[in-house]
Parts: structure tokens; C-alpha cells; sequence
């Protein structure tokens, strides 16, 4: 017993639904799983960002690393710039200058 041709191309067209309702719930869930784990990642980064910033900020406590100075006697030769210190761009020398100044260890000069 035979069915109409009609009646193939209606099973033919509601399988394909099903395949293509079942190919993109799937395609749909993975997608989401993705998120989530992204999601999960920039949590994750963004609690290791707080916790590199307050330990940023206790290496960088001022009191902290004054401590740290006068315990290795770096204190008492510091001093405070002045402005004979500071220089514009056009005053530094090339490096060719700078360089055939340097005396290297072992070479004959």
C-alpha cells in the first residue's frame, strides 16, 4: 500500500523540523555552557585582580617601603632633588659618546 507523494514530503519536511529543532537546541545549550564557563573565568579574574591590587597597594605603602630602606641603610645617603638635577632631552649625550667613555674590563685601550 502506497501513500501519496504529498504525504512523504509532510514526513520528510517534519523529520528535518525535528533534526533541525534538535541541531540547534544543542548548538543553543553548548553556546551556553560556553558562557557560563566564561563567566565563571572573568569572576575568577576579577577576584585575582582584587586581590593583586591590595597586595600592590600594601607593597607600595610609603611607611613600608621607608622601613625597608632605613633596614638596609639606603636612608642615610639619600637626599632630597634638587633642581640641578633634572635635565632637558637635549642635554643627554648620543650613545656613541656615552659608550667610547665606558672603559670595558679586559680590552685594550
Amino acid at each position: 500500500m502506497f501513500l501519496r507523494p504529498r504525504t512523504y514530503i509532510y514526513f520528510l519536511a517534519g523529520l528535518s523540523l525535528v533534526f533541525s529543532i534538535y541541531f540547534f537546541e544543542n548548538k543553543v545549550d553548548g553556546l551556553r555552557n560556553q558562557t557560563a564557563e566564561k563567566k565563571a573565568t572573568i569572576e575568577r579574574y576579577k577576584q585575582e585582580i582584587t586581590m593583586l591590587e591590595a597586595e600592590w597597594s600594601y607593597q607600595n605603602n610609603p611607611e613600608r617601603l621607608a622601613e625597608i630602606m632605613f633596614r638596609l641603610n639606603w636612608g642615610e645617603t639619600l637626599e632630597t632633588p634638587t633642581a640641578m638635577q633634572f635635565t632637558e632631552l637635549n642635554n643627554i649625550p648620543d650613545k656613541a659618546t656615552y659608550v667610547s667613555t665606558l672603559s670595558v674590563p679586559g680590552s685594550m685601550r
